[in-house]
């Protein structure tokens, strides 16, 4: 019997030694190894694969296990924190803020992204160079959406949200860097009209702060554009003075009809006063209105003698079709043309009359001196008396 325990105690001793001799499994002070043979570098350091089993793997429970535990769910590992189950996709900090649903991946993020910039100050904040394109060698794209189906078209939105007409609901900023602050270029602004109306609105900063941004353009809901000016009632309204080297306005007769020469246009032009005038540029600064001397009409007076020239806007200023006084000017010059001309052939009558009177004067006097030569009258006025006696018999 004794010798049957030494034997058992004998035979256990050299298994345990055996095993723990092995070559994939060591056992050491600062932990155990598999699959190697000394020096685990962590308490379990693994030289191979491990298949972890399905236990919690649908439930958003705690695990027998408590914080540390893993699994492996919907195709991503899992490790319990203590609270919850977080993605181990990143080490540390790994959240569940960005989920993959098939093909798909969104996030639900409460914080900033971050694109090459690892203190994102926007929910989107790209930082760094792109592909130098551009009109300078020193211009780069850091973004480009592209739509390779040629039937399909392609877009950004930006979405803001506005309960109020007339308030900016989205827009882009177009910003420089000079080395020391950031400022603001330029504007573009959607804002909210009424229903689902809206406008386009560009702002320049004009001023010497990084945000003075000022109103210089703007396309109304209904299609006007405006310049200087932020209620447009014309296709083009501009606050201010243009330069241009031609205007070309329609005038295909084609597109009229009931075609009227202008009668009475000298009484028209008689009627209407031209003025000099000071525009009262302290009054309305904001119409960008000249300080020199100006030469025009009164739009209130054009219109009680050619309203149809005079147009008002839904702020009741009053505006003249300047160009349109030219056919009445056109028409105002003929007819006093045509009254030259007749005056012209009454002074030609009148001129070849009085070359009439006068040769018959120079024929007359040259009469008289005949006969007083001849000693037939004795005198200037005896030869007038004749001559006129002899005229009247003749008529």
């Amino acid at each position: 019997m004794a010798r049957f325990h030494f034997l058992f105690k004998h035979s256990i001793a050299v298994v345990v030694t055996a095993v723990f001799s092995l070559p994939f499994l060591s056992i050491a002070q600062q932990g155990m190894k598999v699959g190697a043979t000394t020096a685990p570098a962590e308490m379990l350091d693994v030289n191979g694969a491990i298949k972890i089993g399905t236990d919690f793997t649908n439930t958003t429970g705690a695990p027998l296990g408590g914080a540390g535990t893993i699994r492996f769910k919907s195709g991503q590992y899992e490790g319990w924190d203590g609270a919850a189950w977080i993605p181990l996709g990143g080490g540390s900090g790994a959240d569940t803020d960005w989920t993959i649903v098939g093909n798909d991946q969104y996030s639900g993020v409460s914080g900033n992204v971050g694109i090459g910039n690892n203190t994102p100050t926007y929910r989107l904040d790209v930082k760094g160079l792109g592909t130098a394109q551009g009109i300078s060698i020193q211009d780069n794209i850091i973004a480009r959406f592209e739509q390779s189906t040629i039937s399909n078209g392609m877009g950004i939105a930006i979405k803001g949200y506005r309960g109020t007409a007339g308030r900016t609901s989205s827009f882009i900023d177009l910003m420089n860097f000079d080395g020391t602050s950031n400022y603001i270029l330029g504007r573009v602004v959607g804002e909210r009209g009424t229903s689902y109306q809206g406008s386009l609105v560009f702002y320049t900063n004009s001023g010497s702060s990084a945000t003075n941004l000022t109103e210089k353009m703007r396309i109304s809901d209904s299609g006007n554009v405006g310049i200087g000016i932020t209620n447009p009632t014309y296709k083009l309204h501009v606050n201010g003075k243009i330069r241009t080297n031609a205007i070309n306005e329609t005038s295909d007769g084609r597109l009229k009809k009931d075609i009227k020469t202008i009668s009475n246009a000298s009484n028209l032009v008689k009627a209407i006063d031209g003025v000099t005038y000071y525009w009262r540029t302290d009054e309305f600064p904001n119409m960008q209105l000249e300080e020199r001397l100006q030469y025009g009409v009164i739009a209130q007076e054009i219109e009680k003698i050619v309203p149809e020239l005079v147009n008002t806007d839904s702020e009741g200023w009053k505006s003249v079709e300047y160009t349109h006084l030219v056919p009445i000017l056109l028409e105002a010059l003929k007819e006093q043309m045509e009254t030259i001309d007749k005056l012209t052939d009454q002074n030609e009558q009148f001129s070849a009359s009085l070359d009439a009177l006068s040769a018959q004067a120079t024929r007359n006097s040259e009469f008289i001196e005949l006969i007083i030569s001849k000693g037939l009258l004795d005198g200037v006025e005896e030869a007038k008396a004749a001559i006129n006696s002899s005229q009247v018999e003749n008529r």
